[in-house]
């Protein structure tokens, strides 16, 4: 089955996080319900065989507005695998999450900082704990266990992670 990435929420922040996976040569896919050059505005068709979805949206209204209301990408996104947040949302509305996502689709809570600049320059950071899923480029969470588990924290020399 072919990966597919979708950003949604894609302004000033968004827009540079999805220019920077196609660029590395993800097959990615941006919506907005707001219209801007490569970016679609038709959630349905946004929705057709994505397996991640990265949000980026403002706050907790647009992320339920994204997730189970106006766009319901929950639903309406059948290959489904893994929902990234990437707002900074509070910890427990972002645990109410594992309630009312189906228990198949893995939840990331990964809040970014940076600006628009560093988005641009593709070098946001993202905090959050993280296990590696060795079947896909990307991090699978750890379910909110130990937090001595699976911690994953930035290098102070600014090369990455450890």
């Amino acid at each position: 089955m072919t990966k597919i990435i979708g950003v949604a929420g894609c302004g000033r922040m968004g827009g540079p996080m999805l220019a920077n996976l196609q660029s590395a040569g993800f097959d990615a896919r941006g919506y907005d319900p707001r219209a801007s050059a490569g970016v679609g505005t038709d959630v349905d068709t946004f929705c057709e065989g994505l397996t991640t979805l990265i949000t980026v949206v403002r706050d907790a209204a647009e992320t339920d507005a994204l997730l189970f209301e106006d766009q319901n990408v929950v639903a309406s996104a059948r290959a489904l695998q893994t929902i990234v947040i990437s707002s900074t949302l509070s910890p427990n509305y972002v645990k109410s999450l594992r309630a009312r996502i189906p228990p198949h689709i893995t939840i990331i809570d990964a809040p970014m900082s940076g600006a628009q600049v560093r988005a641009r320059a593709g070098a946001l950071t993202f905090y959050g704990r993280w296990r590696f899923n060795a079947d896909y480029a990307a991090f699978a969470d750890d379910g909110c266990s130990d937090p001595s588990d699976g911690q994953l924290r930035r290098r102070n020399d600014g090369q990455g992670f450890e």
